[in-house]
């Protein structure tokens, strides 16, 4: 009698396959959400402009908002994560980040205020985008409690608020750029947030290294 065997795993290929049916759904999905916004978006639409059949959206997400959030992707506000966790969860991780602030990932900014704006309607967008957000929030708070343990932050900050006020920076830049509002000059932002790093950095006896 012949013994049941599992069923095969998928190759390589079909693997780099759904890949590539992925990301041309999201990009497709990025160019009509920012255009239509997400009410006026339609699924045939986005299909269209990415050369594939209505049950590839099905097959890779569960709904339209499951796709308005993969569209809006590494989005400004995990940019300002990634700042800081390349420079290791240190004050100078923090100054990068503030000082990239106003330009980092500004293509993405327009989708993100998108599905800010759904989330207003849409409860499943809002579940959806107050679930990464909070992720950011908690991966801030991580960084900041980590440079604190090793002495490169003030000792009596609120991780957690610390991290909810990179947060708030980063969406106001988002609400200023969907207005129009213009920005401080370079030089200036980059004193201002300078400023800002000395004020929570521990101060050292002079010579001492960091």
């Amino acid at each position: 009698m012949p013994t049941a065997t599992s069923a095969p795993s998928a190759s390589p290929a079909a693997n780099d396959l759904d890949t590539s049916v992925r990301d041309r759904l999201v990009a497709a999905a990025a160019e009509v959400f920012a255009e239509r916004g997400y009410e006026g978006a339609r699924v045939q639409e986005i299909v269209r402009r990415a050369g594939l059949s209505t049950g590839a959206i099905y097959t890779n997400f569960r709904n339209k908002a499951d796709l308005l959030l993969a569209a809006v992707g590494t989005a400004s506000v995990d940019s300002l994560f990634a700042t800081i966790e390349l420079a290791g969860g240190t004050a100078e991780g923090l100054r990068r980040a503030g000082h990239e602030l106003p330009t980092a990932r500004r293509d993405k900014r327009p989708l993100l205020f998108e599905a800010l704006v759904a989330a207003r309607r849409d409860p499943e967008v809002a579940a959806l985008l107050r679930k990464r957000l909070v992720t950011f929030r908690s991966l801030v708070a991580h960084v900041v409690a980590s440079g604190q343990r090793e002495g490169d932050l003030a000792p009596d900050l609120d991780a957690a608020a610390v991290a909810e006020f990179c947060q708030a920076l980063g969406m106001g830049f988002l609400l200023m750029e969907a207005v129009g509002l213009p920005h401080a000059g370079e030089a200036e932002w980059s004193a201002l947030i300078d400023r800002l790093i000395d004020a929570v950095t521990p101060q050292r006896p002079e010579g001492m290294q960091p």
